[in-house]
């Protein structure tokens, strides 16, 4: 059986693989892939998302309907936190400009 992955938006994240393979050989052996936020350098929403869209093929019918059925659904949803910030900071409230002024 091979189990495809992808991510819905390559620009905010990558995967260590597209594709893992279980043969007879290794179906009970644990396979790890890695999901790697991307450092953009852009400040964003503070949380945003990626998803994970996960499917399977398999040569052998038992296998072969394309779900892969140990999952919970056929995605997995990722939550990346933004590392940047808006360059702006307010300090010494209350903050004030008279009229025809300026601070």
């Amino acid at each position: 059986m091979t189990v495809s992955l992808s991510v819905s938006d390559g620009a905010q994240a990558t995967l260590s693989e597209a594709s893992l393979e279980f043969t007879g050989a290794n179906w009970q052996l644990p396979q790890s892939v890695i999901v790697t936020a991307t450092d953009d350098e852009l400040a964003e929403t503070p949380v945003h998302s990626v998803t994970i869209d996960v499917s399977s093929a398999s040569l052998d019918a038992n296998y072969a309907d394309g779900t892969v059925t140990y999952l919970p659904g056929s995605s997995i949803t990722f939550n990346i936190y933004d590392n940047e910030d808006s360059g702006v900071s307010v300090a010494g409230l209350p903050l004030y400009a008279e009229e025809g002024g300026s601070t």
